[in-house]
């Protein structure tokens, strides 16, 4: 049995209610998110561009609602004249559809979120659900399912698992309500609770919102954003996870302060492959080193890193691409992954951004447990 501090992400927003998204920027027109046509439109979305008439072809997909999209007025359009063509009847020949350039591998994980009570208001829930389809382009390699367990409801936290765990895992079942935590400046944290002992992955996370500020996140939003960077870190993107891999160094305990010249670091292999390709010219990668308890050691750095997803800080207004070297981070834990499904990112900040939104920790005290591939804890003396 395993039983320590597990840090679990959480944002921590400003006052200004700006969207963090701009996915959609660059609209000729606007397109709603369920599909509303308001003109023609091109949008930005991860690995390419779509356009079209209105939105009709894009409906129920996930990006739609991870955008904020700004219409332009349709003075901006340039006027053509349409020259008189004459038409003359041929046969019709309809085309033999050309291959996709390429093809993205059919994703054999799920992660199945679960909302226990009605802490979250539908559309709440369906952002989460979007943002855990989102992880199913990059994860998509299968797990070893988890039969029934004795896991008993509580367990992990009041609350979590909300029932008793007896029946089968694949693969990843996250478990999300809204409490009131008693800042409204805290968002909420995400982290995994029972683990394979094969690989030490997890088969049951934890994902807790701020039931104090949880429409005014959405009204603003910020919540598709922060649900995804939350489901990153219940996949295993934390040091507890790092640590018994060997892919991290340099890292002090949680409860201990930030000494001088703290530089905490991940060494995954593939990551740090992925770091030298965007230009990093380390042989690891830089894990956050300040802002304290609540960022240190559980994102990448961001005076390195700039505006990447799993960074401790969110930018306003542009895309925060969860990129190739997150995806790679998630091949060095285990998961066998899509490196074709990252966003398109660049190291820096680059220019025009404001002030970033602050992302720190919310500290859950989780008995991180392991368990076999009979559904039997590992340690457990009854087992």
């Amino acid at each position: 049995m395993l039983g320590r501090m597990v840090a679990a992400g959480m944002i921590q927003l400003g006052r200004e209610a700006l969207c963090v998204w701009g996915w959609c920027e660059g609209f000729f027109g606007a397109a709603t998110a369920s599909g509303e046509s308001m003109g023609s439109a091109s949008a930005w979305i991860p690995g390419g561009c779509a356009s079209g008439t209105g939105a009709q072809g894009l409906r129920g997909k996930w990006w739609l609602l991870f955008c904020e999209c700004h219409s332009h007025s349709h003075s901006n359009r340039h006027s053509h004249s349409t020259p008189t063509v004459v038409l003359t009847p041929t046969p019709t020949v309809i085309p033999a559809p050309l291959p996709s350039p390429t093809t993205a591998p059919a994703s054999q994980f799920t992660i199945d979120v679960r909302f226990p009570d009605n802490s979250l208001t539908p559309t709440q829930q369906s952002i989460v659900r979007n943002a855990a389809l989102r992880w199913q382009q990059i994860i998509v390699g299968d797990q070893p399912d988890l039969p029934p367990t004795t896991i008993r409801a509580d367990e992990c936290d009041r609350g979590f698992p909300s029932t008793p765990l007896n029946f089968p895992i694949d693969d990843l079942l996250v478990e999300v309500r809204a409490r009131n935590l008693g800042n409204e400046r805290i968002l909420g944290g995400a982290a995994p609770c029972f683990v394979r002992a094969s690989n030490g992955l997890p088969f049951y996370s934890v994902v807790l919102f701020n039931s104090q500020n949880l429409s005014a996140l959405e009204e603003r939003g910020d919540l598709p954003i922060t649900a995804l960077h939350e489901l990153g870190h219940a996949l295993g993107f934390l040091p507890i996870v790092w640590d018994p891999k060997g892919l991290t160094v340099g890292l002090v305990g949680r409860d201990q302060p930030t000494p001088p010249g703290y530089d905490p670091r991940f060494i995954g292999p593939r990551a740090v492959s992925a770091f030298a390709t965007l230009g990093g010219n380390a042989p690891s990668v830089p894990l956050e080193n300040e802002f304290g308890e609540g960022s240190r050691d559980s994102h990448w750095r961001e005076n390195v890193l700039g505006r990447e997803l799993m960074t401790s800080r969110i930018d306003r207004g542009v895309a925060n691409p969860l990129s190739i070297l997150t995806i790679e981070a998630m091949a060095d834990i285990g998961y066998d992954v899509n490196p074709a499904a990252a966003d398109g990112f660049a190291l820096g900040r680059g220019r025009g951004v404001s002030q970033p939104l602050e992302l720190q920790e919310l500290e859950l005290t989780l008995p991180l447990q392991q368990f076999d591939a009979e559904g039997r804890r590992v340690g457990d003396p009854q087992a």
